[in-house]
């Protein structure tokens, strides 16, 4: 009996000890957020994730996501015989979509995906060792995160009435219930971003063609301050004179004309053909 009520005793007292103690073991072999970001490398490939939801994943996603959210409701395209065997598409051609639109919720969910991302190099690559990455491309770093962030922002801004802002890595529950912020605040927030964003190169090497350069967020901005001179009339002149300026400073690009301009387009054709 005594060998009974001394089990007992170790099994209560096992049960009352602490989980950080008994439950939470931390593997060794296995990277962690406080682990991952030590190198240039690291903050390379957390960019490259940043990027990865720029045309929503995947090849299909680009045609059958972004496209038909972002095109269908303009007077650019005719339907073709393919887009009718999907209501999704037809309804947002047609403005009879409703919220339970998979196209919407897909776009809604890979952009906020983006950000994510992007808030998480805002947020750790600062904290990288002298000895893992250079201060210069510190800094060119987290200007891209801040382009990329403001430009998933602004993606959403276009298509919703009003959007949540997610300014910072979340790492607390509490912190994912946010409320529906007002257009002008969103509007400031994404201007905020792009400014940043035109710290970046103005040309990059070969081996970074299709990332983001000065040029890029220079155009964006230009463009976000056409459009809010459009939705806020009253600073309309403001806006516009901030637009000019923003975009003067996009040099260095010429327009694409003929079948080069055709090619562009063939390249995604020739890729959904063969998948």
């Amino acid at each position: 009996m005594k060998k009974l009520i001394y089990l007992a005793s170790i099994c209560l007292a096992m049960a009352f000890a602490s989980c950080d103690d008994f439950l939470t073991v931390s593997s060794p072999d296995q990277l962690t957020t406080d682990k991952y970001w030590r190198n240039l490398a690291d903050a390379e490939s957390g960019m490259a994730s940043v990027y990865s939801q720029l045309y929503h994943g995947d090849g299909y996603a680009t045609s059958e996501v972004r496209w038909p959210v972002e095109a269908f409701r303009t007077d650019l395209y005719n339907l073709g015989t393919d887009a009718t065997n999907y209501e999704t598409w037809t309804d947002l051609y047609k403005f009879t979509y409703t919220n339970g639109n998979t196209q919407f919720s897909y776009y809604y969910q890979d952009l906020y995906r983006g950000i994510n991302f992007a808030n998480q190099v805002l947020e750790y690559v600062p904290n990288i060792p002298e000895s893992g990455i250079s201060e210069a491309k510190r800094n060119e770093l987290l200007c891209e995160a801040h382009f990329m962030r403001g430009y998933y922002h602004l993606m959403l801004l276009l298509n919703w009435e009003k959007i949540i802002i997610r300014d910072k890595y979340i790492t607390n529950e509490k912190d994912l219930s946010m409320p529906l912020s007002e257009r002008t605040t969103c509007w400031d927030f994404v201007i905020d971003d792009l400014k940043q964003g035109t710290g970046l190169p103005t040309t990059r090497p070969d081996s970074e063609v299709g990332r983001a350069t000065a040029g890029a967020a220079y155009s964006y901005l230009g463009f976000s301050y056409l459009t809010r001179a459009y939705e806020e009339t009253d600073k309309e002149s403001t806006y516009l004179a901030d637009a000019l300026k923003a975009l003067n400073e996009v040099k260095g690009y010429d327009l694409v004309a003929g079948e080069d301009l055709i090619n562009m387009f063939n390249a995604i054709v020739t890729y959904l053909t063969n998948v």
